[in-house]
């Protein structure tokens, strides 16, 4: 499926479902995407930092990757990550994802040793010229940024068609697409979504949308019909639901929490933790108090609590 800008997409970053031997739920993973397919998602980010693929070997990378894009087939757009911090690996993992389907793949630059700029250019360069489906680059404040001019240079090699951006700095993300117009960018910040909205970039890759999709759709559309006063409250309430995961370390209580309602199992792979119930209580209380602050409703999970 190529992209095609109409509306602000909302696309989870999704989580990969593993079994309590830390191995990967086919069934559960199948599961959770259909439930985000149902609930209007515009596409899937599969594989990243959410999807623990930095804890993945690289078979445990392919299943998640193909397990993803069969549930979705074609229903919506599928970007697989597949970064690795040797070109190599992230050769076959791209050549893979497209062969099972892929619209895109994605990376961040390799980050552990001493890479130079024309280095990074060079393996993104070797991963868009590996596969005939487009390159996202992932530029992330914590493991790999890139200045205005730099951020130009590489998303005009051959077959990259835009990026990935996750920094609080949307100044500069709002400078690329000023000087890329044509080029995609996707914000990865779940806390800056009312931002990037304003910025004009195509939509927003994150990790909360796995568990209250419908929120951030509904910011979406009001933001689209103008209601401005609503729009701001309701990018209050994704604030604070975004912050409660943050204060209660994210990724195991948000595993845990998709677990309490029936998609997978929460276990992690380690070193990240496995959240019990009494882990999650903290998480619960907060969301509950959002609830009422904000008045929220018809959003499923919260509905729930």
């Amino acid at each position: 499926m190529k992209y095609v800008h109409k509306k602000f997409s909302i696309i989870p970053a999704i989580y990969t479902m593993l079994d309590k031997d830390g191995n990967v739920d086919v069934p559960a993973q199948k599961k959770l995407v259909r439930h985000l397919i149902n609930k209007g998602v515009d596409g899937f980010y599969i594989g990243g930092a959410t999807g623990e693929g930095f804890c993945l070997d690289t078979e445990d990378r392919k299943t998640v990757i193909k397990a993803c894009i069969e549930e979705i087939n074609g229903e919506s757009l599928a970007i697989a990550y597949t970064g690795s911090n040797n070109t190599k690996t992230a050769i076959e993992l791209s050549k893979y994802a497209e062969s099972v389907g892929a619209d895109y793949v994605s990376s961040i630059p390799p980050h552990i040793g001493n890479f130079s700029f024309e280095m990074i250019k060079d393996y993104y360069t070797d991963i868009a010229s590996s596969v005939n489906i487009p390159l996202l680059i992932y530029s992330n404040s914590m493991w790999g940024s890139f200045t205005e001019k730099q951020t130009y240079e590489i998303c005009n090699i051959p077959n990259c068609v835009g990026m990935k951006y996750t920094s609080f700095n949307h100044y500069l993300m709002k400078r690329c697409k000023m000087i890329m117009p044509d080029k995609l960018i996707f914000s990865g910040a779940d806390e800056m979504i009312g931002s990037a909205m304003i910025s004009g970039v195509e939509g927003a890759i994150g990790s909360t949308y796995n568990f209250s999709p419908e929120i951030f759709i509904k910011l979406r559309d009001t933001f689209e019909k103008g209601d401005m006063a609503e729009f701001v409250r309701l990018n209050e309430a994704c604030t604070a639901i975004v912050d409660a995961f943050v204060r209660n370390n994210y990724s195991p209580s948000m595993k845990a929490i998709l677990s309490k309602f029936g998609f997978g199992q929460g276990y992690s792979r380690k070193p990240t933790p496995t959240f019990t119930e009494k882990d999650l209580q903290p998480v619960i209380e907060e969301l509950i108090k959002i609830r009422e602050k904000y008045n929220i409703s018809g959003v499923e999970f919260i509905d729930k609590l």
